[in-house]
Order: C-alpha cells, then structure tokens, then sequence
C-alpha cells in the first residue's frame, strides 16, 4: 500500500543524538593519522554532543 501523505518522502527533523560514535579501519595508514586526526578535531569542535572516535587496525605492518 503506498503512503498518500507526499510528507513522507522528505527528510524530517529529528533531535540531535547524545554520543556519536566513528569507526574508521586503518591499514597501513601511518602516513594519514596526522592528518586525519586534525581533520576529526576540527570535525568535533561543530558537534554538539559528545563523540568516540574508534580506529581499527586490523595487522597493519607500518606503525599505525
């Protein structure tokens, strides 16, 4: 049965979450946390809630 309010299709506001939580799997990526560390403070300054960031490194042979 398809909906007839047209409302339904549209993106609604909804509240801000309490915590976000990130995961991002790093290989190999000694070369690219600097940068990426930068870019995720500047990311959480915006938040307005509080944030885990979890890097997942699954054998890197560099030093990540």
């Amino acid at each position: 049965m398809q909906p007839t309010n047209l409302d339904f299709y549209f993106l609604q506001p909804r509240a801000y979450p309490e915590r976000l939580s990130l995961f991002i799997p790093v290989y190999n990526e000694e070369e690219v946390i600097p940068p990426l560390r930068e870019a995720v403070h500047g990311f959480m300054a915006q938040l307005r809630c509080e944030m885990e960031l979890i890097l997942v490194n699954d054998g890197s042979t560099d030093s990540t």
